[in-house]
């Protein structure tokens, strides 16, 4: 888990191997004619009774709502509001 933001996860969530989860980018990115930040840290919440497969990549600024099952290698950097059960092809919100 990558740190600058907080991340919290519900209660009873299964995880399983070679997970990542960051609340920011590893390299900070900036406008070229100032100091302005482009890819500002945000908090990221799972919900309860959350599922997260092998391989999955979770951005910064992401909410899981509860009872969700994120499939294996999938990459979610968007955040959604309702369930998802999603299988056999990984999710990409972009």
């Amino acid at each position: 888990m990558a740190r600058e933001k907080d991340v919290t996860i519900g209660s009873d969530c299964m995880f399983s191997r070679e997970i990542e989860i960051r609340s920011t980018d590893v390299n900070k990115i900036y406008e070229w004619d100032n100091d302005n930040r482009l890819n500002l840290p945000a908090d990221v919440v799972i919900g309860d009774k959350v599922w997260i497969g092998a391989r999955v990549f979770v951005s910064e600024g992401v909410f899981i709502p509860a009872e969700c099952v994120i499939g294996a290698c999938s990459f979610v950097n968007k955040s959604f509001t309702e369930k998802l059960y999603h299988r056999r092809k990984p999710c990409q919100f972009c």
